[in-house]
Formats: structure tokens, C-alpha cells, sequence
């Protein structure tokens, strides 16, 4: 018998061969591309949280998991491949046949496929899977599932008239964005840990008449980029959404978007930051024609500088806090100097170079935004690449912030996973030729609290 907790294996050939053993794994990492277990021999294998990274080509003929005949697995793991990728996932023998789940049968999930709770031990396969009871409950701003998992289900899908997957739940609950008004004829199915598959059993939903407006949750204000972020209690129809006409601040609006992923979000896009004032709601509707107008005092963003590149000063050759760290990693030490205009750096790149740039504070989940002027020039015949980067200087090397420092202006907008009061900027080249950096800031953002309400008369 075998417990292992964070098991990190990655050799080229099969990860696990287990042969006839109990094997229990809480947490397991793998890289490149071969099988992470081999099940035989009446072996009996449970993965319970993992990650899968495949950093090289997948063959076609792998698959990711096997099961052999008299084995039992039951396994919850993830894969990351953001190059390849397994297209086979579980090979499971039984009782003379195969079954295999390939990519595109289990979910999807960034970077790969998702594996929840698979269990190719369980008993009668050839029942066929049945959806268990599902409360379906509408109201105006969404729909609602809720169910109790049956032993062996897996996860239920919901499909709109066409049978296009609208979401799967393995929770024991779905929520549904605001639907359209009128009847909803929706599907519903179970899908078994062993991918059997219910038949889609048909509701005919109505939800309830609307005839509330909808209103503002938050009205989140941004300096750089300059923006508001409006959030509503319900969707709003998509057309009032794009229309900037029907909202009004201090400042000129430049365009409203619908927000990609959420029909309850509006962005809209300022032509320069807020100081102060309210915004107004002129009739945004929700999908029911419900007019909103209301007005919210906004909180506007305060923009500190934190950091920012000095010049040289007289009798010195360099600005200060800038230094070659490139034998960090071994190569070649980059040449600094200052540029023809005796304010710039200028920073001479041979295959690699690491440059700190300078010390800064962090405070954790302080939003701040990091910009950058420069010039590349690459030498004859080679490329020049350049980033910026802000990470701990000692192991672990915490990176709080990366991004690329390109021709001209940069700018890296990020939220502090930490608090550090000595993180380091780096400047990393790969190539060959110069960078010449003019300048660089550092600036935190934190809103302002927004006026308070008027006391009303009594």
C-alpha cells in the first residue's frame, strides 16, 4: 500500500506502472508528455487533485490514464498543455472491452481537459444512466437548477432548443443567466462518472413578467485606463448597453460596452479620468424594456507615484539603483552607459541581459500601474526582446508583475499578490543590440471614498 501527497513526477517514460498494489495519491504534478499511470494486475489507484502539464508533443497513440483489466481507478486531476495536448484521456479494459474518454467528451477547462471524478469501478454499466430530480427555479434575472447527485453522476448539462451545451454544473447547482422573455424550452441530462449519458429530458420554462427596473449595484471608477465599470441587479438589454447615450458623467464618454462574459456589466470609456462628480442612468432597460435611471456618486481613483527612474546626477555614470545582474543566469554582463541626451540609459544586450532597474514597495492587493518609454534597436541580423518584471530579489522568486517593454510606450496595470517593501524591477533583453530607456513610473491607484448621501429633512 502506497500514500502520497504532492507527488511530482517528470521523466519521459510511463510516470506509474502499478502492479497489483493499493495506491492513494493526494495531489499529483506531472510534466512531459507520457502516461501518468498504468493500472494492472488488480491494482486499485485513486487520484484525488492533480495537475497535468504534457511540455512536449503528445503522441496520438497515448493516452493519458490506463486501466487494465481487474483494476480499479477512480481519479480527479486536470491538464495544462498550453502547446500540446492528450487527445486520449482514460483507457479503461473491462470484461473484454475497452472504453476510452477522449478530449472533447470531458470538459474543457484553460490549457486542456478536466477529469472530475472519474470511477471506471463502478458496478452495472450496462444500466442506463438516469437523470436525478431537478427543482428548476425562474425569476426574472436568471434560472436557477438545484439537485441532490445520485451515486455516480457526475455533472448535468443544460442545453438550449438546438442541444447546444448551455452549462454543466457538478455542484448540485446551476445558475442561468437572465433569459429572454416568454416560454425557455430547455434540456437536461446526466452524465455518469463512467460517461454514460442520460437522454435529454425536456422543461418548458416560463419565467415570471418583469416589472421591475433594474438598478446599480457598484460603479467601480478607473484612473488609468480611465473607465467605469457599472454593475447591475439584471441583465441589460445589449443595444442599451452600446449606447452611450444612456449614461451621462462628469467627463465625456467615449464608448459603453456590454461586458463579455456577464450581461449584468456595462464598460464605458472615458476620455480622461474622474475628479469628482456622480454618474447619471439615463433609461439603460433590462431584457423586459424596465428603465433605469438613477444617480450614483462615483469614487474616484487617486494616482500616487510610488517609484520612478532618476536621472544621473552630476559626477555619477550611471542613474541611480540601476546595475548589471545578468550573471544571474549566467551570461554575458550587459554594458550600461548613459545615452547621447545625458539623461537616458543606455543598456547594450549580448544574447541576454538582466538589468535592475530599480527598488520599489508593494503593498498586497494595492492595484498599481507600471509604465515604461524605451527604444530597442536590435543589431544587424539578430532580434531584440525586452520585458519588465517585478519579483522578489532571493528565492522564492515571488513575480509580483511582468509585461513586455516594447518600442515606445509600455504599460503593465496589475494588483499586488503581496506586500514586499523591497521588490525589485528588473529589465530583461534576450537578443542582441541596445535598449535605450528613457523612463519609468510606478503608480498606485486607490479610490477615493465617494461623498456621502444627503441627510433627508424631517
Amino acid at each position: 500500500r502506497v500514500w502520497a501527497r504532492q507527488l511530482n513526477l517528470e521523466k519521459a517514460s510511463w510516470k506509474i506502472e502499478n502492479r497489483g498494489a493499493d495506491l492513494w495519491i493526494l495531489g499529483y504534478k506531472t510534466e512531459v508528455d507520457s502516461r501518468i499511470l498504468d493500472n494492472a494486475a488488480g491494482a486499485r489507484t485513486e487520484i484525488l487533485g492533480g495537475l497535468v502539464y504534457p511540455s512536449l508533443r503528445c503522441g496520438q497513440s497515448e493516452a493519458m490514464l490506463v486501466n487494465h483489466e481487474g483494476g480499479i481507478l477512480s481519479a480527479t486531476i486536470a491538464e495544462a498543455g498550453f502547446h500540446n495536448r492528450f487527445q486520449r484521456l482514460v483507457s479503461d479494459e473491462r470484461d473484454g472491452a475497452t472504453r476510452e474518454l477522449v478530449r472533447g467528451q470531458a470538459p474543457q477547462r484553460c490549457g486542456g481537459s478536466l477529469i472530475p471524478r472519474y470511477a471506471g469501478w463502478i458496478a452495472a454499466t450496462d444500466a442506463p444512466a438516469k437523470l436525478p430530480q431537478v427543482e428548476i427555479i425562474a425569476r426574472a434575472s436568471g434560472i436557477e437548477l438545484r439537485w441532490d447527485h445520485p451515486s455516480g453522476c457526475a455533472w448535468i448539462e443544460v442545453c438550449d432548443s438546438d442541444e447546444t451545451v448551455l452549462a454543466r454544473g457538478a455542484s448540485g447547482r446551476i445558475t442561468l443567466p437572465a433569459p429572454a422573455p416568454g416560454a425557455q424550452r430547455l434540456g437536461l441530462r446526466c452524465v455518469m462518472t463512467d460517461l454514460r449519458q442520460s437522454a435529454w429530458h425536456w422543461r418548458s420554462v416560463t419565467p415570471p413578467d418583469d416589472h421591475i427596473a433594474p438598478s446599480v449595484v457598484s460603479a467601480q471608477v478607473s484612473a488609468i485606463p480611465p473607465r467605469i465599470e457599472i454593475v447591475f441587479d439584471e441583465a441589460i438589454d445589449p443595444t442599451d448597453a452600446a449606447d452611450p447615450t444612456r449614461f451621462e458623467c462628469p467627463v465625456a464618454i467615449v464608448a459603453a460596452t456590454p461586458d463579455s462574459s456577464s450581461a449584468r456589466v456595462v464598460h464605458l470609456e472615458l476620455d480622461q479620468p474622474i475628479v469628482s462628480g456622480a454618474l447619471q442612468i439615463r433609461g439603460a432597460r433590462d431584457r423586459s424594456g424596465n428603465p433605469c435611471l438613477a444617480t450614483i456618486a462615483l469614487a474616484p481613483e487617486i494616482v500616487t507615484t510610488v517609484a520612478a527612474y532618476q536621472p544621473p546626477t552630476a559626477g555619477h555614470d550611471l542613474p541611480p539603483g540601476l546595475s548589471d545582474n545578468s550573471s544571474w543566469k549566467g551570461g554575458a554582463k550587459a554594458t550600461l552607459s548613459i545615452a547621447d541626451d545625458q539623461r537616458s540609459a543606455a543598456i547594450g544586450v549580448n544574447k541576454f541581459a538582466q538589468v535592475i532597474l530599480g527598488r520599489v514597495p508593494l503593498v498586497a492587493k494595492q492595484r498599481y500601474v507600471l509604465t515604461a518609454q524605451a527604444a530597442l534597436q536590435a543589431h544587424p541580423e539578430t532580434t531584440l526582446n525586452a520585458r519588465l518584471q517585478l519579483r522578489k530579489m532571493h528565492a522564492p522568486y515571488t513575480v509580483y508583475a511582468q509585461g513586455s517593454l516594447s518600442d515606445g510606450a509600455s504599460q503593465i496595470t496589475f494588483r499586488a499578490p503581496a506586500t514586499n517593501p523591497d521588490a525589485v524591477l528588473f529589465l530583461i533583453a534576450k537578443g542582441g543590440g541596445e535598449v535605450r530607456l528613457e523612463d519609468w513610473t510606478l503608480r498606485s491607484l486607490h479610490h477615493q471614498a465617494a461623498p456621502p448621501e444627503p441627510a433627508s429633512a424631517k
